[in-house]
Protein backbone atom coordinates (compact mmCIF):
# COMPACT_ATOMS: atom_id res chain seq x y z
CA UNK A 1 0.00 0.00 0.00
CA UNK A 2 1.41 3.01 -1.33
CA UNK A 3 1.51 6.64 0.77
CA UNK A 4 -1.16 8.04 -1.43
CA UNK A 5 -3.47 5.38 -0.68
CA UNK A 6 -2.80 4.69 2.80
CA UNK A 7 -3.94 8.54 2.98
CA UNK A 8 -7.27 7.90 1.60
CA UNK A 9 -7.82 5.52 3.39
CA UNK A 10 -7.80 7.21 6.65
CA UNK A 11 -9.24 9.66 5.41
CA UNK A 12 -12.45 7.46 4.45
CA UNK A 13 -11.83 6.60 7.98
CA UNK A 14 -11.93 9.60 9.52
CA UNK A 15 -15.08 10.62 7.70
CA UNK A 16 -17.15 7.77 8.62
CA UNK A 17 -16.08 8.70 12.37
CA UNK A 18 -17.41 12.25 11.40
CA UNK A 19 -20.84 10.74 10.30
CA UNK A 20 -21.04 8.17 13.60
CA UNK A 21 -20.76 11.36 15.76
CA UNK A 22 -23.58 12.99 13.99
CA UNK A 23 -25.74 10.38 13.93
CA UNK A 24 -24.92 9.29 17.25
CA UNK A 25 -25.82 13.15 18.31
CA UNK A 26 -28.94 12.78 16.39
CA UNK A 27 -29.78 9.44 18.29
CA UNK A 28 -28.93 10.25 21.43
CA UNK A 29 -31.55 13.15 21.03
CA UNK A 30 -34.45 11.24 18.92
CA UNK A 31 -34.05 7.97 21.56
CA UNK A 32 -34.73 10.18 24.69
CA UNK A 33 -38.75 10.05 23.04
CA UNK A 34 -38.59 6.60 23.31
CA UNK A 35 -39.67 5.25 26.67
CA UNK A 36 -40.25 1.61 26.38
CA UNK A 37 -37.74 -0.63 27.88
CA UNK A 38 -36.66 -2.44 24.46
CA UNK A 39 -36.31 1.21 22.93
CA UNK A 40 -34.13 1.94 26.35
CA UNK A 41 -32.00 -1.42 25.42
CA UNK A 42 -31.69 -0.41 21.79
CA UNK A 43 -30.37 3.32 22.54
CA UNK A 44 -28.02 2.39 24.95
CA UNK A 45 -26.60 -0.45 22.78
CA UNK A 46 -26.69 1.62 19.46
CA UNK A 47 -25.19 4.89 21.45
CA UNK A 48 -22.46 2.40 22.92
CA UNK A 49 -22.08 1.19 19.53
CA UNK A 50 -21.60 4.53 17.86
CA UNK A 51 -19.52 5.96 20.48
CA UNK A 52 -16.60 3.06 20.11
CA UNK A 53 -16.73 4.05 16.41
CA UNK A 54 -15.64 7.21 17.11
CA UNK A 55 -13.50 7.05 19.83
CA UNK A 56 -11.63 4.23 17.39
CA UNK A 57 -11.94 6.12 14.03
CA UNK A 58 -12.60 9.87 14.90
CA UNK A 59 -10.47 11.10 17.26
CA UNK A 60 -6.73 11.83 16.18
CA UNK A 61 -3.80 12.10 18.02
CA UNK A 62 -3.51 16.00 17.88
CA UNK A 63 -7.56 15.79 19.48
CA UNK A 64 -6.74 13.51 22.01
CA UNK A 65 -6.29 15.86 25.21
CA UNK A 66 -8.92 18.15 24.29
CA UNK A 67 -11.56 15.92 23.48
CA UNK A 68 -10.65 13.94 26.56
CA UNK A 69 -10.72 17.31 28.66
CA UNK A 70 -13.65 18.04 26.65
CA UNK A 71 -15.84 14.69 28.14
CA UNK A 72 -14.86 15.48 31.37
CA UNK A 73 -16.10 18.56 31.86
CA UNK A 74 -19.15 17.53 29.63
CA UNK A 75 -19.66 14.31 31.96
CA UNK A 76 -19.38 16.51 35.19
CA UNK A 77 -21.33 19.05 33.97
CA UNK A 78 -24.08 16.56 33.65
CA UNK A 79 -23.93 15.04 36.77
CA UNK A 80 -24.25 18.77 38.41
CA UNK A 81 -26.92 19.98 36.26
CA UNK A 82 -29.16 16.44 36.17
CA UNK A 83 -31.45 17.59 39.07
CA UNK A 84 -32.14 20.94 37.40
CA UNK A 85 -32.80 19.41 33.79
CA UNK A 86 -35.32 16.69 35.07
CA UNK A 87 -37.42 19.62 36.13
CA UNK A 88 -37.59 21.67 33.44
CA UNK A 89 -38.26 17.60 31.70
CA UNK A 90 -37.83 14.47 31.73
CA UNK A 91 -36.99 13.66 28.30
CA UNK A 92 -34.42 16.59 28.55
CA UNK A 93 -32.99 14.78 30.91
CA UNK A 94 -32.93 11.47 28.38
CA UNK A 95 -31.44 13.47 25.77
CA UNK A 96 -28.93 14.91 28.40
CA UNK A 97 -27.89 11.26 29.78
CA UNK A 98 -27.68 9.80 26.22
CA UNK A 99 -25.13 12.07 25.27
CA UNK A 100 -23.34 11.33 28.01
CA UNK A 101 -23.66 7.68 27.42
CA UNK A 102 -22.25 8.18 24.03
CA UNK A 103 -19.39 10.41 24.58
CA UNK A 104 -18.11 8.57 27.71
CA UNK A 105 -18.01 5.04 25.16
CA UNK A 106 -15.89 7.62 22.95
CA UNK A 107 -13.79 8.87 25.71
CA UNK A 108 -12.87 5.48 27.01
CA UNK A 109 -11.74 4.44 23.73
CA UNK A 110 -9.72 7.78 23.66
CA UNK A 111 -8.27 7.47 27.01
CA UNK A 112 -7.28 3.62 26.77
CA UNK A 113 -5.60 4.38 23.24
CA UNK A 114 -3.63 7.52 25.00
CA UNK A 115 -2.62 4.78 27.62
CA UNK A 116 -1.37 2.29 25.62
CA UNK A 117 0.91 4.78 23.28
CA UNK A 118 1.92 6.13 26.46
CA UNK A 119 3.31 2.80 27.38
CA UNK A 120 4.52 2.12 24.16
CA UNK A 121 7.08 4.87 24.30
CA UNK A 122 8.79 3.45 26.84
Amino acid sequence: MNSKTKKVSILQMHKIGHYAFFVGLALAIALAFISSDIGSTLAITLLIILGLVVGILNITRKETLRFLVASAVLILATSATSTTVRVIHSIFASIWVNIVIFVAMAAIVVAIKEVYELASDY
